[in-house]
């Protein structure tokens, strides 16, 4: 038994030692306290700054971190790592690093934030939660209501040669925006010119026109329709798309989803074959080629030394939009044809490294068929549309050996 309580004894007075020795005491010297938010409008931004009282040891450095909570919040976190150790303050976004991204560190109202000071290590630290009241704080407003403002449905058609007729329909408000009192100032419509729409950015595009339209509103209970006449500053340009853009902007400065609308502008068959004549070669192979299948059209034994007129032999086709994009050795080549009551819609790309070894080629085109009526492609970018063309892909034709 004298040996047992010797040995209690021993265990004690070297847990004494351990605990009174300078490495298991640094916790209790060492603290982080006093952690205040303040948050102040700066530039038409909400701005944190964060004040602290530190007592660290030499050489300990400390990390900043902001995590956004709630339904709807940002989910970028503010945050600052590596401060020295004798940092007891510092102010966001304003102060941050070259490591946080342009619009990731933002302060919504109706948001909460969990805000952490700590060492890199993490053994001592200071936490607190951060909530802003309303929809509103300091004069900022929060958009995160902005999916459930109304989409405009715009359309538009040509009038003449150089102007066009453009209007949208505004859906009444969601009753849940209504209660938050959220009201409509305006909606913005954008022209600009495309090269293509079988690319769904509409290809190279060229600004024409923007501007914003006050709504006068006195009611949201039902949809509202305006329409507009545009005269723009130069022609048409057949075989080109206009790219008519449109969304909604409240008093808060918050922008609805955006609705896109692509408006073609047709060639006419005199400047189709104008532009066959000034740019066909007497000589190309294909002079007696037919459009015999809709859903299949195959060039069959192509001298590769004609890659430079194998456009050219679209020109045949009367009726029909004819555009061809370089991009380093790959040819895209895209048209559309008016065939009876169907409108055609042709795509095909080549490598030129691979094409140039081989003596002949087969190609297999991919076609899309809609509807004459349907003579412009709506696409609301936002939503499912019923309205997109249905596209039926085809085999490729195999390679002549």
């Amino acid at each position: 038994m004298t040996y047992k309580r010797a040995g209690v004894v021993w265990f004690l007075i070297m847990c004494y030692i351990k605990l009174s020795s300078p490495a298991y005491t640094k916790n209790s010297t060492e603290s982080i306290d006093d952690l205040v938010t303040t948050l102040f409008k700066e530039d038409g931004s909400l701005l944190l700054n964060l004040k602290w009282r530190a007592r660290l040891n030499p050489g300990t450095n400390l990390d900043v971190i902001i995590n956004p909570r709630g339904e709807g919040c940002s989910n970028k976190p503010c945050s600052e790592y590596g401060l020295p150790g004798n940092t007891t303050e510092i102010t966001f976004p304003k102060d941050v690093g070259q490591f946080i991204e342009y619009g990731q560190c933002t302060f919504e109202p109706g948001c909460s934030y969990f805000v952490k000071v700590t060492t890199e290590k993490r053994h001592i630290q200071r936490n607190l939660t951060m909530t802003l009241p309303g929809d509103c704080y300091l004069g900022i407003c929060s958009c995160r209501h902005f999916k459930d403002l109304p989409i405009p449905d715009v359309s538009a058609g040509i009038l003449d040669s150089n102007s066009l007729n453009i209007s949208w329909t505004i859906p009444p408000l969601k009753s849940k925006l209504l209660e938050r009192n959220v009201t409509l100032n305006s909606v913005f419509i954008s022209i600009s010119q495309g090269n293509t729409q079988l690319l769904t950015w509409g290809g190279k595009q060229s600004s024409i026109y923007s501007h914003f339209y006050p709504l006068n509103l006195t009611t949201y209970n039902h949809s509202t329709t305006s329409k507009h006449h545009f005269n723009l500053s130069t022609k048409l340009v057949p075989g080109s798309y206009y790219i008519i853009r449109a969304h909604i902007v409240d008093v808060r400065g918050c922008r609805s989803r955006e609705s896109i609308f692509t408006l073609p502008v047709r060639v006419t068959k005199n400047e189709s074959r104008q532009s066959t004549e000034s740019t066909s070669s007497k000589n190309s192979p294909f002079h007696d080629w037919k459009v015999t299948e809709l859903l299949e059209i195959v060039l069959r034994q192509v001298d590769m030394s004609a890659v430079s007129t194998f456009a050219v032999a679209m020109q045949i086709i009367q009726d029909f939009c004819l555009h061809i994009l370089l991009n380093g050795n790959r040819i895209t080549k895209a048209f559309s044809v008016q065939l009876g009551n169907r409108t055609l819609n042709v795509e095909t790309q080549h490598h030129l490294e691979y094409v140039a070894h081989k003596p002949a080629l087969d190609v297999g085109l991919l076609c899309s068929l809609m509807p004459p009526e349907n003579n412009s492609a709506h696409t609301d970018i936002t939503q499912d549309d019923s309205r997109k063309m249905d596209v039926t892909h085809l085999p490729m034709s195999p390679m002549i050996r």
